[in-house]
């Protein structure tokens, strides 16, 4: 659940600047790319990684598993919340381990990711239901997660930013 400029992160974070590839879109078919054409595999390959990671960590984020989204996450990660503060990495996982909120439903849609040689930024929707003392209640929140491929060859998640979207 995470906007910064793409081509500015990767050149911050002193990963270099390549040439991005299309945008690939994840559709109730699976993923494809967004020119409608078909791309090399590799592509499709880190995509499917990506997204399935992303799937790691909304269900991890639900069962309160902290540890597993920590699992994620660089050393230096950051989190920008939708009120702007920043926390980092202990922070958030201390967040999602003692959430109170009791999920009735929560997933992620809309979700488009776009591939920077070993940085990528994954784009989404995250749509809540959590029941409180006044009944249910849904929050949508776009988000932006910035992830960067190790030297070892994981993937992880170097900045997240949400911000409320209107319903």
């Amino acid at each position: 659940m995470r906007y910064l400029e793409p081509t500015c992160v990767v050149l911050l974070l002193g990963v270099g600047c390549s040439a991005p590839a299309p945008p690939v879109r994840e559709t109730s078919e699976g993923v494809t790319a967004a020119s409608g054409g078909v791309r090399e595999v590799s592509q499709v390959e880190v995509t499917q990684e990506l997204l399935g990671l992303e799937d790691v960590w909304g269900k991890a984020e639900v069962a309160k598993d902290g540890a597993t989204v920590g699992q994620l996450l660089s050393e230096d990660f950051v989190n920008t919340a939708p009120d702007g503060t920043m926390i980092g990495k202990a922070q958030y996982i201390e967040q999602i381990s003692t959430n109170k909120d009791e999920y009735v439903s929560a997933g992620d849609t809309d979700r488009v990711v776009r591939v920077y040689g070993n940085a990528a930024v994954v784009t989404g929707l995250w749509t809540q239901t959590v029941k409180t003392e006044r009944g249910n209640v849904t929050s949508k929140y776009r988000w932006t997660c910035v992830w960067i491929r190790q030297a070892d060859g994981r993937w992880l998640c170097v900045s997240n930013q949400a911000v409320l979207a209107s319903s």
